[in-house]
């Protein structure tokens, strides 16, 4: 993985985004420490113990909200922690099952979950398949993986956050799997242009180049499952046709459920 190339992004655009990031992240974040305050003890950290005390004394269940450190970091297959979704249950399948079978024909499995925050899905995988698969994440915030992966004593992978964003990948290699479990996409889509206006066209703008990496970062015969990446704003004409857009453009079939997921399958021979 030492190639480099252009990325998706210029430098300047990646600044940007990140920056963007960061802000909606921070907010999350904040949103977390401030509901933290009403809980006696509970401290901005939100471990896993204080989220349960913030359950328990707020009577609210610690979803997407109030998630630690301010990202989905914990889902994994099988249950996840802080009354989060499991991954099979947000995609509706199981990917361990899905490497397993691409194994019967493959001798290893190229993954990339994006925005995989703790990096403890990518984890398991590794767990499951050793070194059947080969399974990066991107993300912005090491430090806050660290922290969640000491809690459960584990240190932080070094392909985990390898890179900031897909959209810094160009001529690396692609991917077999590629997921996003309210990663990358959720943050950096802008709605609002310079003047605080909603802008529609700016972020139909990001989403098609945010589709068009993962498109392009499959391998023939590749899957992506995004989950979390679109909103109900987004079930309009402008985005379908944005949708079509990236199918015509880099040889992929995509399909859009309203529960906010979008999947994505490369033939195996483009034509």
């Amino acid at each position: 993985m030492s190639r480099k190339g252009e990325p998706f992004l210029t430098p300047e655009d990646l600044k940007i985004r990140a920056k963007v990031w960061k802000e909606d992240i921070g907010a999350e974040e904040k949103a977390t420490a401030d509901l933290s305050a009403v809980v006696d003890n509970v401290t901005n950290t939100m471990t896993l113990s204080n989220i349960s005390a913030l359950q328990n004394k707020t009577g609210e269940k610690a979803g997407s909200r109030f998630s630690p450190y301010g990202y989905q970091a914990r889902r994994v297959e099988g249950g996840s922690v802080s009354g989060l979704r499991s991954i099979e249950s947000s995609h509706q399948e199981s990917f361990i099952k899905r490497v397993a079978e691409l194994l019967e024909t493959k001798k290893k499995v190229k993954i990339l979950d994006i925005g995989g925050g703790a990096g403890l899905y990518a984890q398991q995988l590794r767990d499951t398949f050793g070194d059947k698969v080969d399974v990066f994440t991107t993300g912005i915030r090491k430090r806050n993986a660290k922290l969640v992966r000491q809690e459960v004593g584990q240190k932080l992978h070094k392909q985990d956050l390898k890179w900031r964003s897909v959209l810094q990948l160009s001529d690396y290699p692609e991917f077999d799997l590629i997921i996003d479990t309210f990663g990358e996409s959720m943050y950096g889509m802008r709605n609002v242009n310079e003047n605080g206006e909603y802008d529609t066209g700016l972020r139909i703008k990001d989403q098609e180049k945010y589709f068009s990496a993962v498109a392009k970062k499959l391998l023939p015969g590749g899957y992506a499952s995004l989950f979390g990446t679109i909103d109900a704003m987004d079930y309009d004409p402008t985005f379908m046709k944005m949708i079509h857009r990236v199918e015509n453009e880099c040889g992929v079939t995509a399909k859009v459920y309203n529960s906010g997921m979008v999947k994505i399958s490369k033939p195996l021979e483009n034509k």
